[in-house]
């Protein structure tokens, strides 16, 4: 059997590798032991959820609890898985988990995290003991219905290969599907508040916008805002950079532009379609025929670079990356990009989006330009990754309550009006309106696409 005090001392040497600060310390034994008393237990307990399904020999998912019994849409929930380790684990498998209503279509919510935080990986996991693996999500405040299907499983990240041949496989064939996902049971769910969408009206231009990143003609100043961005599940928080959005349209473009607060500008991407979104882009997706399958996806970054995709087939399926949107685009920063520990302040993007190629191959086209009272789908995002260690800012203008900006069903709508933006209701100015804090007399970059 496993000796206590060789566990012991091998969790404290995983621990000690896995601290942000390596000058820290080190743990006293009694915290040691403290948290192996969290993640290891002495016998299998009594679970809300019980399975018992042996992992390729490996492992048993023992069952699973959840706090509270039963999740509330909308809120926060967690869920504790129980793993007995039958042998030796080959590999650092990653947990995986589909929470899919009864009755519902497609709909899914991920559960997917690294077991045990990623503080104790299951290579790591002495043969016979039981670990508890817990962790906390937010339900999606949209679930359809009152009743959820748990789905389960450990995997590995193989691009080359397909999502089976990346799972391990339950030996226990009547309690998982051909996808080698573990059947994990039916949880009901409390209803919560309703999901409404934002609307946001744009209005034709009043006269010619010039792409250059100013947003110094009065058709911008007169355009209405969105409001500062929240976050997914619509909360905005004080540490969030400001971010802002308008728009307006003319008889050949869709024009967006963005306002980004920013203290630390960074930009290593150059090359047209390079993963911007990994760093700092804001995003522009756009499902206008509103039919939830071909929808696009335009991004641009603090360096001009623009990054533009098409989806065939609904949400991050027949993705289609050679696509050309022909979108113009430039940038004004007042700051610089990419020098480090200096202190920026912001940029600004301004994009005019052409019907005439976004809509080319689309199966169901909108009216080109569009009339008035038309409506589409979408939704505007902005990623921010600077600063010294920032873990990341994922905001947008109308939230998707859920961790995937894909989640076509909660994006907003764009409705269109055949009024000229100046002879529109004058917009009340906003209290959190950032314009006035980017100081665009003596931005140091103007960067142009076409």
């Amino acid at each position: 059997m496993f000796k206590r005090g060789v566990f012991a001392v091998s969790i404290f040497m995983l621990l000690c590798a896995a601290c942000e600060r390596v000058n820290e310390p080190a743990p006293k034994s009694a915290e040691t032991e403290k948290l192996i008393k969290q993640y290891v237990l002495d016998a299998a307990p009594k679970v809300q959820h019980s399975l018992n399904v042996n992992m390729s020999n490996q492992l048993e998912i023992l069952g699973y609890d959840l706090e509270p019994a039963k999740p509330i849409k909308g809120r926060f929930f967690t869920i504790t898985l129980y793993y007995k380790v039958l042998d030796r684990v080959t590999r650092d498998w990653l947990f995986f988990g589909h929470l899919e209503p009864v009755n519902g279509g497609q709909y899914r919510v991920r559960l997917d995290h690294k077991p045990v935080y990623g503080r104790f990986l299951p290579s790591s996991w002495p043969k016979g003991e039981i670990v508890k693996d817990s962790f906390r999500l937010r339900l999606p405040a949209d679930f359809p219905g009152d009743k959820g299907r748990m789905w389960m499983g450990f995997y590995v990240e193989d691009p080359g290969k397909s999502d089976v041949e990346n799972r391990m496989k339950p030996l226990n064939a009547n309690q998982a599907d051909e996808g080698h996902r573990v059947n994990g049971g039916v949880v009901s769910i409390t209803p919560g508040k309703p999901v409404k969408a934002k609307e946001y009206i744009a209005y034709r231009t009043a006269g010619k916008i010039k792409i250059d990143g100013k947003l110094d003609e009065t058709s911008w100043k007169r355009a209405s805002t969105t409001g500062q961005f929240v976050d997914s599940w619509g909360t905005r928080r004080t540490d969030h950079p400001g971010s802002q959005a308008r728009l307006l349209y003319d008889d050949k473009y869709l024009y967006v532009s963005f306002i980004c607060q920013d203290t630390d500008l960074l930009s290593s991407y150059s090359k047209k379609d390079d993963p911007i979104y990994k760093e700092e882009a804001v995003e522009v997706m756009i499902d206008a025929d509103n039919n939830g399958k071909e929808y696009f996806e335009l991004q641009v970054n603090p360096a001009n670079v623009q990054f533009d995709k098409f989806f065939h087939e609904g949400p991050r399926r027949g993705e289609d990356l050679p696509w050309e949107s022909g979108m113009k685009s430039a940038v004004k920063v007042d700051g610089t990009v990419g020098k480090r520990g200096d202190t920026d302040v912001g940029w600004t993007v301004e994009m005019a989006i052409p019907y005439k190629t976004v809509f080319k191959g689309n199966k169901s086209l909108p009216n080109m330009p569009p009339k008035d009272g038309d409506a589409w789908t979408l939704n505007l995002f902005r990623v921010d990754h600077s600063g010294k260690g920032n873990k990341g800012a994922y905001l947008m203008w109308n939230p998707v309550h859920s961790g995937d900006f894909h989640t076509l069903r909660n994006w907003g709508k764009l409705r269109f009006s055949k009024q000229k933006v100046t002879e529109a209701p004058v917009a009340k100015p906003a209290q959190n309106d950032i314009r006035k804090q980017l100081k665009h007399n003596t931005l140091k970059t103007d960067l142009k696409k076409k």
